[in-house]
């Protein structure tokens, strides 16, 4: 498995530190990064499908087609269909597919008793930015309260993805906005955006793997070097000059 596509690694120095690297608290800086790797829909090798399928086998379905009802059995914070699903805090790994003009973000940290744990959210930009704007606030800041409560001060990673239609891109750049909003509130940092929106047709799947920190983002291959560059990830302070890249 090859984690090579992201210009930000943990185990690399970078021209620009992490968001998470500029704060001055040395036990934040001490937290071990998200490592996440971009995996081509129709070209995965067999170690990763064998990681991807283990990750769906036992790991928690962020399923934003579920009903309520199965969310509320589960701990998931929606105001609805089709609006937006937190989960719950936990040690398993997490999932979600189908993310098109959504975006996720994905939190993790070491909890009291030295185990890592996670929550992951899937939502629509045009409905956490207007119609439920207030419920996903609240429930964002909830989930994030509680999460601090339960993990070592220091131990917090944090990273936000998805994306796709090019007529969505301001509800894009806007939702990377609202979310680093709450995260740099409630956290004291900002998230790592792991890509730009997805321009291939293709839908974006993401696995995560609490216990290793590894995020796999799969979706269709970008053909030319104009697309590749929503491949890369960058700070939201960034994002006015990424556009540049993807869109004109």
């Amino acid at each position: 498995m090859k984690f090579e596509f992201f210009k930000h690694k943990p185990s690399q120095p970078t021209q620009k530190p992490l968001p998470s690297e500029e704060l001055k608290s040395p036990e934040i800086k001490k937290a071990k990064r998200i490592i996440a790797g971009i995996i081509d829909i129709n070209n995965i090798d067999d170690d990763t499908q064998k990681t991807i399928n283990s990750i769906e086998a036992s790991g928690t379905n962020v399923d934003y087609y579920a009903s309520t009802k199965i969310y509320r059995e589960n701990n998931m914070k929606n105001a609805g269909t089709y609006t937006y699903v937190v989960s719950a805090i936990d040690g398993t790994d997490k999932f979600s597919h189908e993310y098109l003009n959504c975006t996720g973000i994905v939190i993790v940290g070491t909890n009291k008793q030295g185990e890592e744990i996670s929550f992951m959210t899937h939502q629509e930009p045009s409905i956490i930015l207007v119609k439920k704007r207030n419920n996903f606030t609240t429930d964002l800041r909830d989930r994030l309260r509680e999460f601090i409560e339960k993990v070592e001060k220091g131990s917090i990673d944090a990273v936000m993805f998805g994306g796709n239609r090019r007529r969505a891109s301001i509800d894009f750049q806007d939702s990377i906005e609202l979310v680093t909003e709450i995260l740099k509130q409630e956290l004291g940092f900002e998230p790592t955006i792991m890509t730009g929106p997805n321009l291939s047709g293709t839908q974006t799947d993401i696995f995560f793997d609490t216990k290793n920190r590894r995020l796999y983002i799969v979706r269709g291959a970008h053909k030319n070097e104009h697309n590749y560059k929503t491949n890369e990830s960058f700070l939201p302070s960034e994002i006015d000059e990424q556009v540049k890249n993807w869109f004109n």
